[in-house]
C-alpha cells in the first residue's frame, strides 16, 4: 500500500478493473459518476458502486435523480483528473475520452502517465501519442510513484513504518534508517555518521542515492535536509 487513491469513471473495462482491483487490495477508491445517484450507469455496476461506498466514495455533480447523457462524460472527467495527482491512460483510441482526461489533466497542471502497447493496436495509438507529446511511459506502478512525489500528509505502513513519498517504498532498510535520521530542518551529515552507526562512505553514497530519487536536498556541503 503506497497511500495513494485511485479515482476512476465507473464504467465498464479499465475504470471498473481499477476500482476493483483496489477493493481487493484493501485501498481506497472513488468513482465520479456521469449523472446522479439514482440514474446509475451502468446499471450492471450497482453492486460495485455499493461496495466502493464502504472504502471511498461514489461522488456526481448533478442532482441524483440526472439520466447521463453522452456530453456529461467529458465533463464528469474533469472532475476525475482535478481530483488527482496524475491521470494514466491504459488504452485509449486516436478519438477517446480518455485523451480527453489527458488534456484536462494537462490544462490543470496534473502529471499524465501513458502506458505503450502493439504499435497495430489501434487501442494504444492515443498512448504513443500521448508519449510522443511529453507523457511519461510506463512500465510499472513504480514509474508512476515516482513521479508524484511527496504524500499530502505521512502514512504508516506496517513494513515501512511512516512514509512521506511513495518513493520510499522501495528503499533498502539501511537507505530507509539513514533517512529518518534526516530531519525537515537541515541535519548535519557527520551527525547522521554518529546516529547511524554506518561507515562514513556509505552514508555519502547512500545520501546521492536519496537525493537523486528527491526524498532530501542538499543545503551545503556538510548537512541536509529531507524533504
Amino acid at each position: 500500500m503506497a497511500g495513494i487513491t485511485i479515482i476512476s469513471g465507473l464504467a465498464r473495462g479499465i475504470d471498473a478493473t481499477a476500482h476493483q482491483a483496489t477493493l481487493e487490495a484493501g485501498g481506497r477508491t472513488i468513482a465520479v459518476l456521469g449523472g446522479g445517484h439514482l440514474k446509475l450507469y451502468p446499471t450492471d455496476h450497482t453492486a460495485l458502486a455499493n461496495e466502493i461506498t464502504h472504502s471511498g466514495a461514489v461522488i456526481s455533480e448533478s442532482p441524483p435523480d440526472t439520466p447521463p447523457r453522452s456530453g456529461s462524460f467529458p465533463r464528469r472527467n474533469r472532475i476525475v483528473s482535478g481530483l488527482s495527482l496524475g491521470v494514466v491512460v491504459v488504452e485509449a483510441a486516436r478519438r477517446s475520452g480518455a485523451l480527453i482526461s489527458a488534456r484536462l489533466a494537462m490544462e490543470q497542471g496534473r502529471e499524465v502517465f501513458a502506458v505503450p502497447g502493439q504499435i497495430d493496436n489501434r487501442m494504444s495509438q492515443g498512448c504513443h501519442k500521448l508519449i510522443q507529446d511529453g507523457a511519461k511511459l510506463v512500465n510499472s506502478v513504480d514509474d508512476v510513484l515516482d513521479e508524484l512525489g511527496p504524500l499530502a500528509t505521512p502514512i504508516q505502513t506496517q513494513q515501512a513504518g511512516e512514509i512521506r513519498n511513495p518513493a520510499e517504498l522501495k528503499l533498502t532498510e539501511q537507505e530507509r534508517d539513514i533517512l529518518n535520521t534526516i530531519e525537515s530542518t537541515p541535519t548535519l551529515i557527520d551527525a547522521i555518521i554518529e546516529k547511524t552507526n554506518v561507515p562514513a562512505a556509505r552514508v555519502m553514497s547512500t545520501i546521492s542515492i536519496l537525493e537523486m530519487r528527491s526524498l532530501i536536498q542538499r543545503v551545503s556541503g556538510t548537512s541536509v535536509v529531507r524533504r
